[in-house]
Formats: structure tokens, sequence, C-alpha cells
């Protein structure tokens, strides 16, 4: 009877590895989707709303759900616009290295430029963004149903040897 349950266990235990995996490639692809939303609405507040740059992404943060963008806002006062925006890079757990590129680069022009090269440093990030949110949707697509599986047949062999 024991030998069951922890059979059972350590299925359930390699399942939960590669569904833990499989949501990570899709939310990386979400966290992308939600930051270029940002990008896109903080380019129209500075072109047509002449908005402070901290109101400008504290209020779409706290609009739309983007976490970093609060985040920026909060550190915006106290640390500048390159510390802040790593400070909230840090923060996102699901971007990689070469997500992060783009916005990093945009912390150089975003409130120390005027208005036109500002949007102009946005319209490049997010061109860049969409193309790794198109890499995160395809990788999900091809690889989310793998990872499942071998958690699945991964939990099924553990327990097999075990047993």
């Amino acid at each position: 009877m024991l030998r069951i349950i922890g059979a059972a266990m350590i299925i359930f235990a390699g399942s939960m590895i590669g569904f833990l995996k499989s949501d990570a490639l899709k939310k990386r692809a979400e966290c992308l989707d939600r930051i270029i939303s940002g990008l896109n609405l903080l380019e129209t507040d500075i072109s047509y709303g002449k908005t402070d740059l901290s109101c400008a992404l504290f209020s779409i943060g706290e609009t739309h759900k983007i976490g970093m963008f609060k985040t920026i806002a909060k550190n915006l006062s106290k640390d500048g616009i390159k510390s802040a925006i790593c400070t909230a890079l840090g923060e996102e757990e699901y971007l990689l290295e070469r997500d992060k590129a783009p916005i990093k680069a945009l912390a150089d022009n975003l409130g120390m430029t005027d208005c036109v090269a500002q949007v102009q440093a946005i319209k490049r990030a997010t061109s860049s963004l969409l193309d790794g949110k198109k890499n995160a949707q395809e990788e999900y697509a091809r690889l989310g149903k793998l990872y499942r599986s071998c958690g699945v047949l991964g939990g099924i062999l553990g327990a097999i040897v075990l047993i």
C-alpha cells in the first residue's frame, strides 16, 4: 500500500515539474504582451498627453495591472530611470535577458530626450519585444506539450524504478 502511495506521489511530482515548466513558457509570452501594451499606452501618453513620466507610468501600471510599470514609477524619483528600470526588470522572473535588453536600451532615452525621440525609442523597443513575444509563443507551442508529457512520463518512470 505504501509503495502505491509513493508511486502516485512520484508521478504527481514529475507531472507538476513538467506542468510548471510549460506554464513558465506561457507566462513569458503573457508578460511580454502586457509590457508591449503598456509601452503602447506610454507612447500615446508621451506624444499626446504630455504628462509627467512617473505619473504616466504609475497610471498605466495601476489601470492595466502591469507591476513593472508601477515599480518603475515608485523608484523613479529616488533612483533615476535606468536604476528604476533595472530594479523592475529584476523582479520579472519569467523574462529572459534577451527580453530585457530592449527595455534597458529604452532607459537611455526615456525621460532624457524630447517627445519625438522618446516615441521612436518606444517604437524600437516595442518592435523588438514583439519579435520576442512571437518567439515565446512559438516556443510554448513547440515545447509546452513536450514538457508536460516528459514530466508525466518521467514521474511514471521514477515510480516504476522504485517499485
